[in-house]
């Protein structure tokens, strides 16, 4: 007969990725973490029930602390009462301050308590009220997500259970699983209605090779999509990926399955609790969650970081990120996908478009992902909510963590944003012309740095202090204090020595290396959050907003700047243009003692950024084009980076520019106009290249001015078309009496012989190419083959 029979404790020490957290609530009384942690191959959920959300109290100075703290304990509010209150001491600016940490019962009481305290007799304010549970949770714990995490714990009622605080490790041996999907939805009517139009193709690809196209079933006239969501949900489980990511995947692809699999009557459960993808907003825009996975629209990340791709087509981005190109992809009129599904012998066409389409949405993951997770390490953020971020958003994200870090509260966060302007960085006039052999110099994070040389922070802005104690703005006559060092201009410190080491490490390194990509990613990172600090300082909802530390920053800026170009003339050296942090100049053995002398001088870093073999300055700022020394055209501020006008126009405008700098003739791109003239006249430009595409902006109904998009959309409405606000309107001119707006014609019913190609000739190929050639004494009857032609050496 043996004893009595005692439960056996399994324990676990988990080391892996930290991909994604939430929490839910235990008998509706206790808040519950749940890590979603790769380790190795295998997916784990950790719970961790350790941690209780609070918000802190700042009281009034004459008020007790003690007695307050009694008062504060026995608040009780909607049925919602406070947990405890500790009295405790942290930073407030540069002075420490007594203050009490409120703790709740469960995150959801946080904002019923906060506005009960806040009227409170002797409570000055309440602070971090407003930060999420899981970001406090991050941000306390020290934890990163997106970056490894060991974490001992229990087995208890089928779950691992947290023993111990969850610690950051450097790195782990986890591969992060990735899946791509795309859709290709039945659109006969142009623009898809989700309560009619069935999916017809998902796209499916993963970083570990697997790649698949999914297919609904066609019976004769009727397709049934039912089979192909069943199977994306199967897919999804069975490759059980961290992050899926797609291309405007939150505002179209998800919604629409979402709504499909509602009319089929399937069950989404791609969450890996088995749950279904939940919709929230984020700002203006769609978030959707699926838990236990980082759901990122990579559409959000292009948006904000890709300025220079107008046209932010999924092929357009992954041509300039050089994932895939244009003509090595099948191409079909996105209007024609219904009739190459209707058409049995073109089907596979569509399928290789489907497999296009979701490879170039993979590459393109493959590419911006890195950056956005390091992103979500620094700022403590979890990867999913990290492309909807701004800037501002971001840095603050940082500094909440740091404040935490450092023993300082945070401010509340201001009202709602109203204009704010300042002074921006000085701008020199451009020398108008073709130049040879230009440097362009600049100054390494011109901002950041003026910040930590002039310890310029939300908190050593000092309007009383004397001259003798204080870094005084020029222009501006702003004061901060010189010591002791202020928040901000403290972390830039860290983070510039930080970019300072990474930077001297990749000298050393292969760039082929996965090594060196990795930290280019990191010095990347960095480089851009230091970039963002002057600019949050002027947002005008930011908690540590301080108008007077952005308008002092680019004032010393613009004194830098001005004298550092008086400095390169004083030495005999020709500026031909300077812009903020950056300068060009005439190349020339002086260029290298200049830098050494400026750098010697100055407590900023003066480095070489390119040097150009030809460029080409206009008189207006921020406008030129370059030919760099490695063979690349540098184009800046041209209709040839804008998305409104036709692809022709930006090929001929393209053309002209490398006929200038490449051929260094001017006379080449006259007479490559003339041909293009008179290709168009006698109608041999295929008319896809003639396509204008805009934008509606807003329903039908709310646009009073009649602009070509407009009608044309219009047009489209009375075919039966469904057009609405975010519809994208492709159309040409064709001729006819009237103004051009009445005579635009929907691309779906436009022919070539109709196209109006003196439209074309007068508004769209002599306009972009006379921007450039005008500088070169051409005339706009140059082009249609009168007037005189100009030399290159006449405009040098």
């Amino acid at each position: 007969m043996g004893g009595p029979t005692r439960a056996i404790t399994l324990s676990r020490t988990i080391s892996g990725l930290l991909v994604d957290l939430d929490y839910l609530v235990v008998d509706e009384k206790k808040p519950v973490v749940r890590l979603w942690i790769r380790e190795g191959r295998e997916s784990i959920q950790v719970l961790d029930e350790n941690f209780e959300p609070y918000f802190y109290v700042i009281p009034s100075p004459e008020y007790d602390l003690g007695q307050l703290a009694e008062e504060i304990g026995g608040v009780e509010y909607e049925g919602v009462a406070v947990k405890r209150v500790e009295t405790i001491s942290l930073r407030e600016g540069l002075d420490q301050k007594p203050m009490l940490k409120v703790y709740t019962h469960l995150p959801g009481d946080v904002p019923k308590l906060r506005s009960a305290i806040r009227h409170v007799v002797g409570v000055e304010s309440v602070r971090e009220a407003d930060i999420p549970y899981v970001c406090r949770y991050l941000i306390d714990k020290d934890l990163s997500p997106s970056k490894g995490v060991l974490v001992h714990a229990q087995s208890r009622d089928g779950a691992w259970w947290a023993t111990e605080d969850p610690v950051n490790l450097d790195s782990v041996d986890s591969q992060v699983v990735v899946l791509a999907f795309d859709i290709e939805v039945y659109n006969p009517h142009v623009n898809t209605n989700p309560d009619r139009d069935p999916v017809i193709m998902v796209g499916v690809a993963t970083n570990t090779g697997f790649e698949t196209c999914l297919k609904a079933e066609a019976d004769g006239e009727k397709t049934s999509d039912k089979e192909v969501l069943e199977s994306f949900v199967e897919c999804v489980k069975e490759v059980d990926p961290d992050i899926i990511c797609g291309y405007n995947s939150d505002n179209y692809d998800w919604p629409y399955i979402i709504k499909r699999a509602k009319k089929n009557r399937v069950e989404l459960s791609v969450g890996r609790d088995g749950s279904t993808p939940s919709s929230k907003p984020a700002g203006r825009i769609r978030k959707i969650k699926i838990v236990g996975r980082a759901n990122v629209d990579l559409y959000k990340v292009v948006e904000r970081d890709l300025p220079d791709v107008k046209l932010k087509t999924l092929e357009n981005v992954s041509e300039h990120l050089g994932v895939v190109k244009h003509v090595e992809r099948v191409n079909i009129p996105k209007d024609m996908i219904w009739a190459y599904w209707d058409d049995p012998e073109k089907r596979e066409t569509l399928r290789k478009y489907s497999l296009d389409d979701v490879r170039s949405a993979l590459g393109l993951a493959e590419r911006l992902l890195p950056l956005q997770a390091e992103f979500s390490q620094l700022t403590h953020v979890p990867l999913d909510d990290i492309p909807s971020m701004g800037r501002g958003r971001q840095v603050e994200s940082y500094l909440l963590y740091e404040a935490h870090r450092r023993g300082i509260v945070a401010p509340n966060r201001r009202g709602v944003e109203s204009p704010t302007t300042y002074k921006g960085g000085f701008v020199l006039t451009p020398k108008k012309g073709i130049h040879e052999d230009v440097v362009c110099l600049d100054f390494a994070s011109m901002y950041p740095n003026i910040m930590l040389s002039y310890n310029i922070s939300p908190d050593t802005f000092c309007p009383n202090c004397g001259d003798d104690e204080a870094y005084v703005a020029p222009e501006v006559g702003y004061k901060f204090r010189k010591s002791p060092r202020g928040f901000f201009s403290d972390i830039l410190a860290n983070l510039i020595e930080k970019r300072a080491e990474m930077k001297a490490q990749l000298r050393s390194m292969s760039p082929e290396s996965s090594a060196y990509k990795t930290l280019q990613v990191k010095q990347q990172a960095l480089k851009t959050l230091t970039n963002s600090f002057y600019g949050y300082m002027g947002w005008q909802v930011a908690r540590w907003y301080q108008l007077e530390c952005a308008e002092a920053t680019t004032a010393w800026g613009r004194h830098t700047i001005k004298n550092v170009i008086q400095k390169a003339r004083d030495m005999g050296i020709e500026v031909l243009y300077g812009d903020t942090d950056s300068l060009f100049c005439k190349n020339s053995p002086k260029v290298e003692v200049f830098v050494r002398e400026v750098n010697r001088e100055y407590p900023l870093e003066l480095e070489y950024k390119g040097v150009y073999r030809s460029i080409f300055f206009t008189s207006k700022k921020k406008r030129y084009a370059g030919l760099l020394d490695d063979g690349t055209i540098d184009i800046k501020g041209f209709e040839v980076q804008r998305g409104d006008w036709s692809e022709l126009a930006k090929e001929v405008q393209e053309k002209v520019i490398s006929h200038i700098l490449v051929d260094k003739s001017p006379r080449k791109a006259v007479e490559y106009v003339r041909r293009v003239v008179e290709e168009l006249r006698d109608r041999r430009v295929p008319l896809e290249k003639l396509v204008i595409y805009k934008t509606l902006t807003k329903s039908l109904k709310d646009y009073k001015s009649k602009q070509a998009h407009v009608i044309v959309a219009e047009k489209l409405s009375d075919m039966g078309y469904v057009v609405e606000a975010g519809s994208k309107i492709a159309f040409v001119v064709t001729r006819g009496q009237g103004k051009m707006s009445e005579n635009a014609e929907p691309i779906e019913t436009a022919k070539l012989e109709e196209v109006d190609t003196n439209y074309y000739i007068e508004n769209q190929v002599i306009p972009t190419a006379h921007r450039i050639l005008e500088h070169f004494g051409y005339t706009p009857e140059d082009y249609r083959g009168t007037g005189k032609q100009a030399t290159l050496t006449s405009f040098m």
